[in-house]
């Protein structure tokens, strides 16, 4: 086995330049780091003073409408609040309970009221048992409440005799 020498006290440095060049980018990149905390010190308060400052003043408040332009106003924010409650209206559960119903009825139109969140459904069937079953059907429906048959009249001019009926019915908003 060959000895093993260890130099312990070397004469010369190694890389000098680097090292000196490594030492004063530190020193740069600490006080450009101690720079920045400073003015974001500075930044902050002059922000905290500003925030103090606009607590202290009262509220302001809404400009006051007048005649015409009062009217317009409450006539637009009407015509939003109707745009809205339609849009949030669950049209497609609404549809989606309706199509799962057994084909013996044929829907002829759904009226949707979304201010009284009811439905109107005219249809016809082939018979009264028919009918009978499809708002049994519906009044299984966890969606639907209120179902009520409002008219049923058989439609004599056919040959095959089929119950046309008008069913209402209002709707759950599930959240």
């Amino acid at each position: 086995m060959r000895a093993l020498t260890l130099d312990f006290r070397r004469n010369e440095l190694p890389h000098g330049w680097i090292n000196a060049v490594l030492l004063i980018a530190g020193v740069a990149a600490a006080g450009y780091a101690g720079w920045s905390a400073w003015q974001l010190s500075a930044d902050g308060r002059a922000l905290d003073a500003k925030l103090a400052n606009l607590s202290k003043k009262p509220g302001r408040e809404a400009p006051q409408r007048e005649g015409a332009d009062a009217q317009r106003f409450e006539r637009e924010t009407r015509i939003l609040a109707n745009v809205a409650l339609e849009l949030n209206t669950p049209w497609n559960p609404l549809f989606h309970a309706l199509e799962e119903a057994p084909q013996k009825v044929a829907l002829l139109s759904i009226e949707p009221d979304a201010h009284k969140r009811e439905l109107i459904l005219t249809g016809e069937a082939k018979d009264f048992t028919e009918m009978l079953d499809y708002v049994r059907y519906l009044q299984g429906q966890t969606m639907l409440s209120g179902i009520s048959l409002q008219t049923h009249q058989i439609n004599q001019q056919d040959r095959d005799k089929p119950v046309r009926f008008r069913i209402t019915a209002g709707w759950t908003v599930r959240s």
